[in-house]
């Protein structure tokens, strides 16, 4: 690997020995298709499965290409990119999973879009099981946005702000070297990417669309974002460091907004509406930590906010805080939102009208 690598892509590995192979053979056919300086690193994080032996066969068979390295004790998949970055070689960083897979000619776009040094390019993806591949409404609300943007964005405060709220993984962006120096991975075990993708955003200036080809993201059970895995603890620690180190130093209300979306996005996504399921503990960690934000700015995100998200809001938040508090007042918005689309008879708003007329 002595010529200047353009692209590092980065893949933290544990136990994904099913599909290593499938998703190593798509990358190589992929920067075969290209012509450009390419490198792998794959980083084992101890896993306990054939996945290292595989990544070590790979690594010999193509040693121009791939790098293997290993933790001696698991740390987590953001501290595996964080220690991978250091050993990175490229211009251009991509961060991808070890059982996903990509269409043939998505890493010749990738160059393609390298080639004009935006600061951030992203990907589209289609998901699949294994047994069939479908698009969900996250590809939708990314087509909005190009839509209303464009493909190529010289960002300014709207186009931000609304990339902020993108749908978003590792594996869906590719970063300027650049533009990631002395930025690393939360080191959590929940969203740790999600601190990453937002302290990246706030200073990209130049982000632009892959449009023809795709990311094939593979949904299985066992990965992190399954719902009760001893990860989601770690979801209060992530947006901590969110809050104090991207939210609080610009304290703009744009800034509040797309904390209290992702945080809100976050919860409906573990399934916090069931939180009755989870341990008294973990209860109390949410509700210590929505405590902590500053009542002020919780109390003016919820007056922006649509009726029927305050409903939701409410809903998603009744195991979290005291119940009768929460009850009241998703009661309340309830109501409101009956009144608001005409549910409730004209009558009883005409009884209500009335009472307070005698009084």
């Amino acid at each position: 690997m002595n010529e200047k690598q353009l692209l590092s892509i980065i893949i933290p590995l544990y136990n994904v020995a099913p599909w290593l192979t499938e998703c190593l053979d798509s990358l190589l056919t992929g920067i075969a298709n290209t012509g450009k300086a390419v490198e792998i690193i794959l980083f084992d994080d101890t896993s306990t499965d054939e996945t290292t032996s595989i990544a070590e066969d790979y690594t010999n068979r193509f040693p121009e290409v791939i790098r293997f390295l290993h933790w001696e004790k698991n740390q987590g998949p953001g501290a595996t990119r964080n220690e991978a970055m250091r050993f990175a070689e490229g211009e251009y960083i991509w961060f991808f999973d070890g059982d996903d897979r990509i269409e043939e000619n998505l890493v010749l776009s990738i160059f393609e879009k390298i080639s004009d040094h935006p600061d951030v390019i992203y990907i589209s993806a289609v998901f699949f099981n294994g047994e069939k591949q479908w698009s969900d409404g996250e590809e939708y609300r990314i087509q909005e946005y190009k839509s209303d943007f464009g493909n190529d964005i010289h960002l300014d405060d709207d186009s931000r702000y609304q990339a902020m709220l993108l749908p978003f993984a590792p594996w869906r962006l590719v970063f300027r070297r650049a533009c990631i120096t002395g930025v690393a991975f939360c080191p959590t075990d929940f969203t740790e990417d999600l601190y990453f993708f937002l302290k990246i955003l706030v200073a990209a200036e130049f982000l632009s669309f892959v449009a023809d080809y795709h990311v094939q993201y593979r949904r299985r059970k066992g990965q992190l974002t399954a719902r009760n895995h001893p990860s989601l603890w770690s979801v209060t620690d992530t947006f901590s460091f969110i809050m104090n180190d991207i939210i609080l130093p610009k304290n703009s209300e744009q800034m509040w907004s797309i904390f209290f979306q992702r945080f809100h996005i976050k919860l409906r996504h573990i399934h916090l509406n069931h939180l009755a399921a989870y341990s008294p503990l973990f209860r109390y960690k949410i509700r210590r930590f929505w405590c902590s934000i500053p009542e002020k700015k919780r109390r003016n995100y919820l007056q922006t906010i649509r009726i029927d998200k305050k409903v939701e809001y409410y809903a998603i938040s009744f195991c979290l805080f005291p119940e009768f508090a929460v009850l009241l007042q998703l009661l309340k918005y309830l109501w409101k939102a009956l009144q608001y689309i005409h549910i409730i008879p004209e009558r009883v708003k005409l009884k209500k009208i009335n009472a307070q007329n005698s009084s």
